[in-house]
């Protein structure tokens, strides 16, 4: 089953974490896509194919964050496996120097 990559948005800046939704078991990575793909916390997806990845700081406005899977090792999934186009949210792109990411988002003001 085919279950896309998704950040859900809105973002807040001060946000202390980020939920969205994926392939269940999939260990992801959220990234600064400003800093060069700085990690920003990781988790694993969950049976019920969401996520909540706790921030190592909270989101500053503007910040571009993304979402990818990281390590594969030890699940039935290979890195083929999510040329799908199925997996892509819909702020998927290609990161120049950094990576693919599945979704992307970025953090608004709250107020």
């Amino acid at each position: 089953m085919v279950v896309p990559f998704r950040i859900n948005k809105p973002v807040l800046a001060g946000a202390t974490k980020v939920t969205g939704t994926g392939p269940a078991g999939i260990p992801v990575t959220m990234a600064n896509l400003f800093l060069m793909g700085e990690i920003l916390g990781e988790t694993t997806i969950q049976p019920d194919c969401t996520y909540t990845i706790q921030l190592k700081q909270p989101l500053e406005k503007n910040t571009w964050i993304g979402i990818t899977y990281s390590n594969l090792k030890g699940t039935k999934w290979v890195p083929e496996d999510f040329l799908d186009p199925g997996f892509r949210g819909e702020g998927a792109q290609q990161v120049p120097q950094v990576g693919f990411f599945y979704d992307t988002a970025t953090a608004v003001d709250g107020k």
